[in-house]
């Protein structure tokens, strides 16, 4: 999964943050992947990333076992009491394998967060 995902090209000043692989989906996986994009603030403003990576993982050798995607966008700041999280804007898709990714797919995704 980490070559797929790595293949996605993010805008300057955003960077990857993890992507997780995680078998707790019926007959498949779930996979998160969290970015931090300060250019991100909203969900319209992910959705194109988050589709994107939605392409790449459809086109890859992982992509009948994926069930599961979710993509997030945050930054981690010093707080008072550690660290906070702001500007956190969160997409999900629980039906991957039902949508054809290669046309957009913008619209296939839930906000979860943001």
């Amino acid at each position: 999964m980490a070559a797929t995902i790595s293949s996605v090209q993010l805008s300057d000043g955003a960077s990857l943050l993890a992507s997780i692989w995680i078998g707790s989906e019926p007959e498949g996986y779930a996979a998160t992947i969290d970015i931090c994009d300060p250019s991100v603030k909203s969900a319209d403003d992910l959705r194109p990333i988050a589709t994107e990576y939605a392409q790449a993982l459809n086109v890859s050798p992982i992509a009948e076992q994926v069930r599961r995607l979710t993509v997030a966008s945050y930054q981690i700041i010093a707080g008072t009491d550690g660290t906070d999280l702001i500007n956190l804007v969160e997409l999900s898709n629980s039906a991957f394998q039902l949508y054809p990714w290669d046309d957009g797919g913008d619209y296939f995704w839930k906000v979860v967060a943001g």
